[in-house]
């Protein structure tokens, strides 16, 4: 049980860093593969509608970045421990 717990919070960990830095290089630099990559890294929160206070409100939008980053780390943390002890 621990062994997931640790995994799914290294996952939600790792994703919430890149998902930082990928936005503050779209912020210095613009490229366009960043963006890309910025709209696959934010595919659960990009389901929700528009709404105004995303580019604003820094603080809510640090929390919604985090949800999504759960949603990821617990999809891709169980996915790896499912794998993890099929094959290994």
């Amino acid at each position: 049980m621990t062994k997931r717990r640790t995994l799914i919070g290294a996952v939600t960990v790792a994703h919430f860093v890149l998902y930082l830095t990928v936005l503050g290089l779209i912020r210095v630099t613009g490229a366009i593969f960043l963006v890309h990559l910025f709209l696959c890294l934010s595919f659960p929160l990009i389901l929700l509608p528009y709404t105004r206070w995303l580019p604003f409100d820094w603080f809510q939008f640090g929390l919604a970045a985090l949800l999504n980053s759960s949603v990821w780390g617990v999809i891709f943390g169980l996915l790896i421990y499912a794998l993890r002890r099929r094959f290994f």
